[in-house]
C-alpha cells in the first residue's frame, strides 16, 4: 500500500494525502507524527517570560503550505517563515511552520500532544511549563 505518499525524491510534490485531509481525527494524528519526526518544541524568551513554540521544518514550500492549511483546518493560527540554512554548503531554503500563540500551543498540547514524550520531555520538566499550563497541567486561560 502506498497510502498516497510518493517514493524517492519528493521535495517538489510532497503533500498531505486527501484521505487524511478529509478526516480531522487522522489529520490530528498525522500532525502529531510529523511533530515527532520533523518538528521541534522549544521555549522562546521575551522580556519577562518564556513562551513555548512548536515548529515544523521542511524544504518544500508546497508541503509547508499544506501543514499550515492542516493546522488552520484544526482551528490553529500558524505562521510560516522562509529560512536559509547557513550551516550547510548548499544553503537550502527551509520553510518553518510555527505555532507561537499561547492559546494555540496550549490547545495543541491538550488536544493533539506529542507521540514521542521522550523527545519533548524537556518542555514538560521546566518550571515555565507549570506557569504556562497551570498547576494541574492544563492551560491558563
Amino acid at each position: 500500500m502506498s497510502f498516497g505518499f510518493p517514493r524517492g525524491r519528493k521535495n517538489d510534490f510532497l503533500d498531505i494525502p486527501d484521505f487524511i485531509k478529509g478526516d480531522k481525527r487522522l489529520l490530528k494524528r498525522f500532525i502529531r507524527g510529523l511533530a515527532d519526526t520533523d518538528g521541534s518544541a522549544h521555549w522562546r524568551r521575551s522580556a519577562r517570560n518564556h513562551y513555548l513554540s512548536i515548529t515544523w521544518n521542511c524544504t518544500s514550500k508546497k508541503f509547508a503550505e499544506s501543514i499550515k492549511s492542516a493546522l488552520i483546518t484544526l482551528g490553529f493560527k500558524p505562521n510560516i517563515y522562509q529560512h536559509k540554512n547557513r550551516k550547510e554548503r548548499n544553503r537550502k531554503t527551509v520553510w518553518k511552520v510555527q505555532l507561537q500563540r499561547i492559546s494555540d500551543v496550549s490547545c495543541y498540547v491538550r488536544d493533539i500532544g506529542f507521540g514521542n514524550e521522550k523527545r519533548f520531555k524537556d518542555i514538560y520538566s521546566r518550571n515555565e511549563w507549570k506557569r504556562y499550563m497551570g498547576p494541574a497541567g492544563f492551560p491558563n486561560e
